[in-house]
């Protein structure tokens, strides 16, 4: 006896886990600025060393499509993806300089960084930026105060979360 499936019921899940959905376009006005903004300082950079989009998203582990994606404008990118970035562009270099770089990828983002949606700092990222802090603090280091100010004019400003979590239905 057959049974006949095509009537079955259909079961859409009530609510998906957030990290599952697909990012929000991107709108023109936002997609224009990001273009101007941080998919240009991604091509200074990546121009400067004479890579390729392809060079770049080897070195990233990402596809080429990725990066034309960033320098497009067309998505919005991470604080992590401007770690990423900073730590290909310079490999050899020390953690302070990686961090001034990414805090200025992300500036260039500006508004439009997405903001993470597990933990925003790991451990190691947040040692990391506590031992650049560290650095810049010794009287010993090298112009430690102009990379201070650097580094205080690049951080974005502090921003409440426009948005809460929103509870799941039926938990108890």
């Amino acid at each position: 006896m057959d049974h006949d499936t095509s009537r079955a019921p259909v079961v859409t899940p009530t609510w998906r886990r957030p990290d599952t959905l697909p990012p929000r376009p991107v709108p023109p006005a936002e997609r224009t600025r990001l273009r101007a903004e941080f998919g240009a300082a991604v091509w200074a950079e990546r121009a400067a060393r004479g890579w390729s989009q392809p060079v770049l998203a080897a070195a990233l582990g990402v596809s080429t499509r990725t990066v034309q994606r960033w320098e497009g404008g067309t998505v919005r990118p991470t604080a992590r993806v401007c770690a990423r970035l900073a730590a290909a562009f310079l490999p050899d270099s020390d953690p302070v300089s990686r961090t001034v770089l990414a805090l200025r990828l992300e500036r260039a983002a500006g508004s439009s960084l997405r903001r993470p949606r597990r933990k925003p700092l790991r451990a190691h990222v947040r040692r990391v930026r506590e031992q650049a802090a560290a650095r810049l603090e010794r009287p010993d280091a090298a112009g430690g105060l102009a990379l201070a100010q650097a580094l205080a004019a690049l951080a974005p400003p502090p921003e409440p979360w426009a948005r809460r979590r929103p509870a799941v239905r039926g938990a108890a």
